[in-house]
């Protein structure tokens, strides 16, 4: 053996001792192996580990039941099984229905398996009840192998519980039946927090309750892997959702609860009372505020409170603000203040009941890629509004009402749906009382879209802008869709603005002045649905709306900016940046087609060789899809494609 290898067999040896006797050290109790329960002195030396013991199990199956186990740390390591079965016990003459394992600390080896089970074992006094909940409690527990948690009595299946968690990469945290609680019970406030970096599933039927204990904070983070196939409900609990997925039913978050958001996708709803939502809803996730009626000190409340903590709340995904219900009694509005919104990706306001509201109180930005959809209801800027850059829809079921100084400044495109003659989208504005009247500033584009068929007769007007003790100011630099604006009705009685389908009345121009000659013969123009990128390609969906004539030839462009120092390319984005020296833009896909009416398509744009190019440097692209027809721009989105998915290799 050389000089060599032998100082460094010595060194891994003296390595190897040192470690071993620092883990001998911090086990002050040790399980002698095979299987048995916690209470058998005999596996332990003679005598069980007591609240000051530093106890490990490195082999066997373990059971803990009945008056459980106090320790001040615990180490499990792999191959184990420890397995907390609720049983209960008589401690002073009464029954006692809590199987628990406290530890101040606690490490689950990969490879090891901690099962947490309500059961109807046990001893009981008199009648009363037999059977426990198995509690886990401690200052730091890290599961790195698995954990199972199940209910065999339904008597006991909301007791069990844990609080201080972290789930490592490569765990996994499976709630089988019953309902496992997050909470940190005690005498005054009591935080917990954990993290799942790992998986966690909770089974059909089976729940998980989150909640504060009192003057307490609870906070959830997730970064892992979730798939809820029963129920998780936040009660004044914080969710922090930083990456990762949440699949299946979902999250919700109730009782003044918080979500604190920045990435990942799966879906959140919040349902009682408020529910505050801060940071950035990214792309493919949705959080939906559905407007339900509850109970307050004996006062019944009509109202389900979204808030952003004072601060502007990003959405760049979805956010459905739903109010619901037929009665007063049955459901309630939605309520939006305590901060303000930007919107790039798509918020829909939509109920089944045409007079309920959807209350703005703060500001509203809907961005230049953003969509508003109100489907249904009454969006209300009381005294919040809503400062449009990119699209916003209002169906014929719906309407906009500003009061009391509630504002909408118009910058992009605003298009109220038609379907009838009585059924269109309207703004209604008007001056109640104290803080001013409701304010329409008109700019950008008025673009009212057809629906169902429905084709007015020439010269037929809609009085889409209300006003009644409200305020409607400037005008529309472009009217679409074979509309004409007309401003001559804002002195009337009922005064109005309105718009005018394919006909002389009217007005395109200034308060109170009439059109010259004969509005031009309308021209139908295609409709933009999802524009959405892919792996190696992207997709646009277009559509002519019907009883009319063909739509002119509709061509999509998607490019990217290089941002250039000197030659070499320092970034790559969807737009050029105020800060950029030196930019480049570069088409990377493009297409088009021409609609008969009635007809939709959905095109598929595959990258061309620079496109490619780009996308094999860098894995990831944000580009920039711009819809026009006949010179004009009909839809612009910002879409992220990526690298083509290799097939799998067959075995």
């Amino acid at each position: 053996m050389t000089r060599t290898r032998l100082v460094l067999v010595c060194i891994l040896t003296l390595g190897a001792l040192t470690a071993s006797v620092a883990s001998a050290q911090a086990c002050t109790k040790t399980w002698s192996g095979g299987s048995g329960n916690w209470s058998e002195a005999s596996h332990w030396g003679g005598k069980i580990p007591e609240s000051g013991d530093e106890a490990c199990i490195n082999s066997g199956t373990v059971q803990i039941s009945g008056e459980g186990a106090d320790v001040k740390s615990l180490t499990v390591a792999s191959g184990v099984t420890l397995d907390v079965i609720g049983t209960s016990y008589i401690h002073g003459g009464e029954t006692q229905n809590v199987t628990q394992l406290f530890a101040g600390s606690a490490s689950f080896a990969t490879g090891s398996h901690l099962l947490l089970e309500a059961t109807e074992g046990g001893a009981k006094s008199g009648t009363e009840p037999k059977g426990a909940g198995a509690f886990l409690v401690g200052g730091s527990i890290a599961i790195h192998g698995a954990l199972e948690t199940k209910s065999s009595d339904p008597a006991w299946a909301d007791r069990i519980k844990v609080s201080a968690l972290k789930i490592e990469p490569g765990a996994a945290v499976s709630v089988d039946s019953g309902t496992l609680k997050f909470i940190q019970e005690g005498e005054g406030g009591y935080p917990w927090s954990a993290t799942n970096e790992g998986t966690f599933t909770v089974a059909p039927g089976a729940a998980v309750e989150m909640q504060p204990s009192f003057a307490g904070s609870a906070t959830f983070t997730n970064a892992g892997s979730l798939t809820n196939s029963g129920s998780i409900v936040g009660y004044g609990a914080n969710w922090v959702q930083t990456a990762g997925s949440v699949s299946g039913n979902p999250v919700v978050l109730d009782s003044s609860s918080t979500l604190t958001d920045s990435g990942g996708t799966g879906s959140f709803l919040g349902a009682y009372q408020e529910i505050t939502v801060t940071g950035t809803i990214p792309a493919g996730q949705t959080v939906t505020v559905k407007g339900e009626p509850f109970n307050s000190d004996g006062e019944n409340y009509y109202s389900t409170a979204l808030s952003t903590g004072g601060k502007e709340l990003i959405n760049d995904g979805t956010l459905i603000l739903n109010p619901t219900g037929e009665g007063s009694l049955s459901g309630g509005q939605v309520s939006v203040g305590s901060g303000s919104i930007h919107n790039n990706g798509t918020i829909a306001v939509t109920t089944e009941t045409p007079t309920r509201l959807t209350l703005l109180e703060e500001g509203l930005t809907n961005g230049p890629f953003g969509r508003l959809e109100i489907n249904g209801g009454i969006l209300q800027g009381n005294p919040g509004g809503v400062t449009n850059e990119g699209l916003v829809t209002l169906a014929p079921t719906a309407a906009i009402q500003l009061e009391e100084g509630g504002a909408f400044v118009n910058k992009g495109t605003f298009s109220p749906e038609i379907a009838g003659a009585s059924s269109f989208g309207a703004v209604q504005l008007t001056g109640p009382c104290c803080n001013g009247p409701g304010i329409f500033t008109a700019g950008g584009t008025l673009a009212p879209v057809l629906l169902g068929g429905f084709v007015p007769a020439a010269g037929q007007e809609f009085d889409m802008f209300g006003l009644d003790g409200g305020k409607f100011e400037g005008t529309f630099p472009g009217v679409g869709n074979g509309f004409s604006a007309d401003y001559s009705h804002e002195s009337s009685e009922p005064a109005f603005v309105g718009a005018i389908y394919g006909a002389s009345a009217g007005s395109t121009g200034g308060p109170g002045t009439g059109v010259k000659g004969p509005a031009p013969t309308p021209t139908p123009v295609a409709q933009v649905g999802l524009i959405s990128g892919g792996h190696g390609n992207l997709t646009v969906a277009l559509s002519c709306p019907a009883g009319g004539g063909a739509c002119p030839a509709a061509t999509v462009q998607a490019t990217v900016t290089e941002h250039l120092k000197g030659s070499k390319i320092t970034a790559i984005s969807a737009k050029k940046k105020k800060s950029a020296a030196k930019t480049k833009q570069v088409v990377i896909a493009s297409g088009g087609a021409s609609l008969a009416a009635g007809t939709s398509e959905t095109l598929t744009l595959k990258l061309n060789g620079a496109g490619s190019a780009l996308l094999a440097k860098y894995g990831k692209l944000t580009a920039k899809v711009n819809v026009s027809a006949g010179g004009k721009t009909l839809d612009t989105a910002a879409v992220t494609v990526q690298k083509a998915k290799k097939p799998k290799q067959k075995k």
